[in-house]
């Protein structure tokens, strides 16, 4: 009877009816239909018992068998496949008078189902229960012990080894529609086509969403990975690419089960690597944007943190290229999402850095400066680009400061110390005063300075960074003669003068006095910028003699090489 119905709901005849046959074909359907779900709801509780003894990957005889005999029937499962794909796309299919639809997917599943506007065990219509009757069967074939005939419905789905199929571009573009809008479908888990209804019981909720939606899942996601090839951007129809929006339809089933992180990172990577404008251009909207953000925070807590990691990689990776190419902060800004971003890319890098098993190592070091170059990004309100340098405008609030240095501050001190000694390496190296500019312009416009330097100009967050080694990195930093760090070090002299002294602050500020001791201009300092470093560089050693800290000012070995340069000047 189960063979039957399923070569009858796959007959040409039926599937293409004339006026004359379509009230016997409305028959044929209903039938067909309703006795399937019958026997699939007999199986839900049979597997349902099963689960809560845990033996649900142990089906019965019963269970193979129906299984077994509907699986078979490829012709009957593509003809499921066509109806899902033309109904779960109703949004944007053309409608016509007579109430068929055509949707814009050249579908070569095959027919659907014939439409029939009347209630099928419970379902408003023939095509709905048809979705019902897929879904059932998916779940069915999509666990562990399954015969060979069960294992051969993801095939069919899929329209895996069909040598009449010559187009791979149509076969790629129908297999990722369908395995899309079936997942979409998926999403309703309380009301949707497929959602168990209220009074099947509980047992059988758990069976749905522990076991049958997460295996589904799976399987697609697996599918749209099998069939996305080079040409798929392309070939994809624009207003279809639109509204489908892979990238974002994987970010938010990743946001809604994070199960999925391991799939959905392989999507997207795929996707990336298949056309990185196209596959920008879909992220760069505040839905997908705002839920990347959210993603990148990931809770160690969470038992799904682990799987979470590598997608959280790729997606830092991802906003640091929106970052190098100057769309990123504009984004943010547009679609509102600055405080979301700050927040998310605050907590990702502690979180990764906190991490069991990460060390302090290239991988971690990599992270965190392209979690510092978002944040760059995000800060930055203006770029002046001149002949020989780029101005960068950072522009932090007092609470975003705040959040920030808690955060990072010792990582970003770190990464400063890091980026030093590397400097120092290479300015031994490089033999010519050109190649030790470049490196010095080169260290004052890295991420982490740039942060460090901004995050000391904010009052509040000074205090912080103080704690976390930012005044010696800071010291560090004012040692090439940059600007902002001499200022923030000044800053830091008025309010805890002896916290300098401690971290050799002005032993850094008096090293860029010394190096202009004599008349000729410091290789390392800018010929315009020169007396801007000087003039601060004083002001700062003028600070610190006011106070108790004169003595050691002045019994500093570096002291008297500072008094020729004022000399001089003067």
């Amino acid at each position: 009877a189960v063979g039957a119905a399923c070569f009858a709901l796959s007959d040409t005849m039926l599937l293409s009816p004339s006026s004359e046959t379509r009230k016997s074909g409305e028959s044929i359907t209903i039938c067909g239909l309703e006795l399937l779900l019958i026997l699939f709801s007999d199986i839900e509780r049979e597997s349902s018992k099963r689960l809560t003894q845990g033996k649900i990957d142990q089906p019965s005889a019963a269970e193979r068998i129906f299984v077994d005999s509907v699986a078979r029937h490829s012709r009957f499962i593509r003809t499921l496949c066509s109806t899902m794909l033309l109904e779960s796309s109703s949004s944007f299919t053309s409608e016509y008078a007579d109430g068929s639809k055509e949707s814009p997917v050249d579908c070569i599943y095959g027919p659907p189902l014939p439409f029939f506007e009347v209630e099928c065990s419970g379902y408003v219509s023939s095509h709905v229960a048809a979705i019902k009757v897929l879904f059932s069967l998916a779940a069915l074939c999509s666990g562990e012990n399954k015969s060979a005939a069960a294992t051969s419905f993801w095939p069919s789905f899929f329209l895996s080894g069909d040598r009449q199929l010559l187009d791979e571009d149509t076969k790629s573009r129908t297999v990722v529609s369908a395995c899309a809008h079936f997942l979409i479908i998926l999403m309703d888990e309380e009301d949707g086509i497929c959602a168990p209804r209220a009074e099947d019981g509980d047992t059988i909720y758990t069976l749905y969403i522990e076991k049958w939606f997460p295996s589904v899942r799976t399987k697609l996601l697996e599918g749209i990975l099998l069939n996305i090839n080079a040409k798929f951007f392309v070939s994809l129809d624009q207003e279809l690419s639109e509204k489908l929006n892979l990238p974002n339809l994987c970010l938010d089933l990743c946001c809604r089960y994070p199960y999925l992180a391991k799939y959905v990172c392989d999507v997207l990577t795929k996707l990336k690597s298949v056309d990185t404008d196209h596959f920008s251009a879909d992220l760069l909207n505040r839905s997908s944007l705002r839920m990347v953000f959210n993603l990148t925070r990931v809770d160690e807590d969470t038992n799904a943190s682990r799987s979470l990691h590598s997608l959280q990689l790729f997606l830092i990776e991802l906003l640091a290229s929106f970052s190098a190419q100057g769309v990123l902060g504009p984004s943010v800004k547009k679609f509102g999402l600055r405080e979301e971003a700050i927040t998310s890319l605050a907590s990702s890098c502690t979180s990764y850095n906190a991490r069991p098993g990460v060390e302090n190592g290239n991988d971690a070091t990599l992270f965190s400066i392209q979690v510092m170059e978002c944040l760059v990004a995000i800060f930055t309100s203006e770029y002046s680009t001149e002949e020989t340098t780029t101005k960068l405008n950072v522009i932090l609030r007092d609470a975003e400061a705040i959040e920030v240095a808690s955060k990072l501050g010792p990582t970003i001190s770190s990464l400063v110390m890091s980026r030093l000694v590397a400097h120092v390496t290479n300015e031994e190296q490089q033999g010519g005063s050109h190649s030790r500019q470049k490196s010095a312009d080169d260290l004052a416009k890295a991420p982490e300075v740039v942060l460090l330097c901004a995050l000391g100009s904010q009052k509040e967050a000074l205090g912080l960074i103080c704690q976390c080694g930012g005044l010696e990195a800071l010291s560090l930093v004012a040692t090439i003669g940059h600007l902002s760090a001499i200022n923030v070090l000044h800053m830091a002299a008025k309010a805890k003068p002896h916290a300098v002294i401690d971290a050799e602050g002005h032993l850094s500020i008096m090293d860029v006095i010394s190096s202009n001791s004599s008349k000729q201009e410091h290789d390392h300092i800018h010929n315009d910028s020169r007396v801007i470093v000087l003039t601060s560089c004083f002001s700062m050693l003028a600070t610190m003699c006011k106070d108790a800290t004169r003595d050691i000012i002045a019994s500093s070995e570096k002291c008297p090489s500072c008094i020729d340069v004022a000399s001089n000047i003067i």
